[in-house]
């Protein structure tokens, strides 16, 4: 194995659902989880998109939570073929990754490779990206590697609206 450089933290935990809203209610009613910022992923902010090594175009709403020093990420696909999607039809709502971010996103993508990992999903934003690699059969979930966007990238809206007040 050549990896070398060891992954220290883990940044995000990631959920897959249907329905975003519905989820980000839920966990804000019972458990006081939030507030969410709101992301919409789709070109021309998310471009270079790939699925399973192929051209891919598709779009996605995130909604992002800081718990002290992880984020909870939740993911509902909207359109095109992606690994969320696949995700839901054969599993359902659920854990769907771990993220960890990375100074250099291409060359960690060629060391997960390298050993053997086969990247399933990847999107880049300005000045960052992200790559998901096949990692369930020997740790029985997805990997994220996140290269942070330069400057951060700009939610579409905060949930509760009135969360700061």
């Amino acid at each position: 194995m050549k990896l070398v450089k060891p992954l220290k933290k883990i940044d995000q935990v990631c959920l897959v659902v249907r329905d975003l809203q519905k989820t980000i209610e839920h966990y804000w009613s019972n458990f006081g989880i939030g507030p969410w910022k709101i992301f919409l992923f789709e070109e021309p902010l998310l471009r270079e998109m790939t699925i399973k090594g192929e051209p891919a175009k598709y779009r996605i709403l995130i909604g992002m939570c800081q718990m002290e020093n992880i984020y909870f990420e939740i993911i509902q696909p909207l359109s095109g073929d992606t690994t969320y999607k696949e995700f839901l039809e054969q599993r359902g709502e659920g854990l769907h990754h771990l993220g960890f971010i990375v100074d250099h996103l291409d060359s960690e993508m060629k060391r997960f490779e390298s050993n053997g990992f086969r990247t399933v999903q990847t999107g880049r934003f300005q000045g960052g990206g992200f790559a998901y690699f096949d990692t369930q059969e020997k740790f029985g979930t997805i990997f994220e590697l996140i290269e942070r966007s330069k400057p951060p990238n700009i939610p579409i809206r905060v949930w509760p609206e009135d969360a700061d007040k």
